[in-house]
């Protein structure tokens, strides 16, 4: 069961059982004009894909190179906008270790935002690469396309639920094992190719036809 499943099920002990499944996330008109500003300002143009590099745990983190080479390929195939997106010093790392193994201009939202206004920007969004974090989460509430790079944390219990969202995960049989410390050396996220998350998010930008 989805944890946002278990979670509204909970309801049920108020009373309450008419639940919609579908998250909704209030966004002020000033948050609204903050966004349409943030992007004006550093002329980001369609398509915008906003990408989360960073995770609460490192097991839950893809690869730098991995997400710089998929940003660099985005940029040179799909004519993409690539806006990093984020909060805190971990966040701001992550992203100049992506940024300094790109070839191509990116923009750095890191910090930039409260989380409507992040809700904002991401509506506006062609396209969401992100691990398992809490922009995810924000994407699937605002209806974003999500694409989630999953390993440590099971996705049929954490992952996006729209309906054109994807996951990318490997099989082993480790994965998910959900424990504070691995014991494989990361295989779940090295083993996931920068080209397999490449033709996905391509997909999903372009179209399923």
């Amino acid at each position: 069961m989805h944890k946002k499943e278990r979670h509204l099920y909970r309801l049920f002990s108020f009373g309450i059982e008419d639940l919609s499944e579908r998250p909704y996330i209030y966004i002020a008109k000033e948050d609204e004009d903050y966004a349409d500003d943030l992007i004006e300002t550093n002329a980001v143009t369609d398509p915008i894909v906003m990408v989360s590099p960073g995770a609460k745990s490192h097991l839950k983190r893809w690869t730098v190179e991995g997400f710089a080479e998929v940003c660099d390929g985005l940029i040179g195939e799909c004519a993409a906008s690539i806006v990093f997106v984020g909060a805190g010093h971990d966040d701001k790392e992550i992203v100049l270790s992506v940024a300094g193994k790109m070839k191509n201009r990116y923009h750095d939202f890191v910090d930039k935002t409260n989380i409507r206004q992040l809700a904002s920007l991401l509506k506006r969004s062609s396209l969401l690469i992100t691990n398992d974090s809490a922009p995810m989460h924000i994407g699937c509430a605002v209806g974003t396309k999500v694409l989630a790079i999953f390993g440590s944390t099971d996705p049929m219990k954490y992952g996006p639920t729209g309906e054109f969202d994807a996951v990318i995960n490997k099989k082993l049989f480790c994965s998910p094992c959900e424990v504070a410390a691995c014991r494989y050396g990361h295989e779940c996220m090295k083993l996931v190719s920068a080209d397999e998350v490449l033709d996905q998010a391509k997909m999903m930008i372009e179209g399923y036809e």
